[in-house]
């Protein structure tokens, strides 16, 4: 089920995306702003779809073929997700090429960069929010040093 969450919310940011620049696209040409917008969103979302729907299964496959030593973990974390990234824009991409041009490898060719762009991004904003939450970590377990330093010396004060 986090699978389905996973492509759920990145088709909603595509379709998203489609919206604004179908919006976009309305205002510079002068075409009908509704019905631009939603045609857009709706490409945008089916792209999408394919795409995200075909790396997912791509990184299941992936890790499910490739049980790696756990020393390698981290290392093949990253390999993985830029594999089945890559993977998801070649097949989706080749297939929504074929639904839109009827041809698959300009969509492949498409999609490719731009989903082994998104697994860039998704590690930055993974690797920075790790470090937020051990930023965190390391404050609140310092004010709570910090705290209890003081209560001690409190207490040893009170004594005296």
């Amino acid at each position: 089920m986090d699978q389905v969450d996973r492509v759920a919310g990145r088709v909603s940011l595509a379709a998203l995306t489609g919206l604004v620049g179908g919006a976009a696209m309305a205002t510079y040409k002068g075409h009908p702003l509704p019905k631009t917008c939603i045609a857009t969103a709706a490409s945008f979302a089916l792209v999408g779809t394919a795409c995200f729907g075909f790396e997912r299964l791509s990184n299941v496959a992936i890790r499910q073929l490739t049980m790696a030593p756990s020393s390698q973990e981290d290392r093949n974390t990253e390999q993985v997700f830029y594999a089945s990234h890559a993977l998801g824009g070649m097949i989706g991409g080749g297939i929504t090429g074929a639904l839109f041009q009827h041809r698959p490898i300009p969509g492949m060719m498409l999609c490719t960069p731009l989903m082994i762009g998104v697994a860039y991004a998704e590690l930055c904003l993974e690797k920075e929010r790790k470090e937020r939450l051990r930023q965190r970590l390391l404050t609140t377990n310092n004010e709570k040093s910090n705290d209890d330093t003081s209560d001690s010396e409190d207490n040893i004060e009170s004594k005296a």
